[in-house]
C-alpha cells in the first residue's frame, strides 16, 4: 500500500508548479469551493459542528480518517510524512496546511474505492478544488483569528453554500482568472456575477 501513496505522490509532484505562484485569485475560489464540498462530508458524517474548527487541526482535512482510520495503519503516518519534505516547497511549520491537504488527498486516492465509502458515491470529491491550490504553486496556512492564508490573503470561512463559486476548475481558466482580475492587495477577488461574466468571455475566445 506504501509504494501506491508513494506513486500517487510522485505523480502530484510531476504535475506540480515548481515556482510559488504568487497570483492568488483563482486559488481563493477554489479553497471556497473545497470549504463548501468539505462542509457537506462533515454534515454527512454527522459532524458538521466541527467543521467550523477545520482550521485548527490537522487531521480535519483527512476524510479517511473519519470513514475509518483503520485504513491509515497501512500507511506512513502524517508526521513521518511532514519530515519528507524539505523548508520551500511547502510550509512546514505548525502553522501550515499544504502537508495535511496532500496527505488527506493521498489517502482519498488510496482509499475512496474501498466499500467503506460506498454510502457515499453520491457526494462530490473533496479533495478536487484544493489539489488545484498546490499543483498550481499556491500555499496554504492557517491565519489569525479563526482564518485560513493562501500566500497571505486572508479567508474567514463563506457560510454561503449556495454559491457556486467557480463553473469550471480546467487551469487555462483558472489563469484567465490570476490574469485579468484587477487587485487591489487583498481586495478584489470577483463576486459570482463577475465570475460567471469571465466565464462567457472565456469561451468566446475558444
Amino acid at each position: 500500500m506504501q509504494d501506491q501513496f508513494n506513486k500517487i505522490l510522485q505523480e502530484f509532484l510531476e504535475n506540480k508548479n515548481i515556482t510559488n505562484n504568487k497570483v492568488n485569485t483563482a486559488s481563493v475560489l477554489l479553497f471556497k469551493e473545497y470549504l463548501k464540498r468539505m462542509h457537506v462530508w462533515y454534515e454527512k458524517l454527522n459532524m458538521g459542528e466541527k467543521w467550523f474548527f477545520m482550521y485548527r487541526l490537522d487531521e480535519a482535512h483527512n476524510i479517511v480518517h473519519f470513514v475509518d482510520s483503520h485504513l491509515l495503519d497501512s500507511v506512513i503516518t502524517l508526521e513521518d510524512f511532514r519530515k519528507t519534505f524539505d523548508i520551500g516547497m511547502f510550509y512546514v511549520d505548525n502553522k501550515g496546511l499544504d502537508i495535511p491537504i496532500l496527505y488527506g488527498y493521498i489517502c482519498w486516492e488510496l482509499f475512496k474505492e474501498y466499500p467503506q465509502f460506498n454510502k457515499y458515491k453520491d457526494l462530490p470529491d473533496p479533495y478536487e478544488p484544493v489539489i488545484k491550490i498546490l499543483k498550481r504553486g499556491n500555499n496554504i496556512r492557517r491565519g489569525e483569528m479563526k482564518s485560513i492564508e493562501i500566500n497571505g490573503q486572508v479567508i474567514f470561512k463563506d457560510l454561503d453554500f449556495t454559491k457556486n463559486y467557480l463553473p469550471s476548475f480546467d487551469d487555462e481558466f483558472l489563469n484567465y482568472l490570476d490574469n485579468n482580475c484587477e487587485r487591489l492587495a487583498d481586495k478584489g477577488i470577483p463576486n459570482s456575477e463577475k465570475i460567471q461574466d469571465m466565464w462567457k468571455e472565456f469561451r468566446e475566445m475558444e
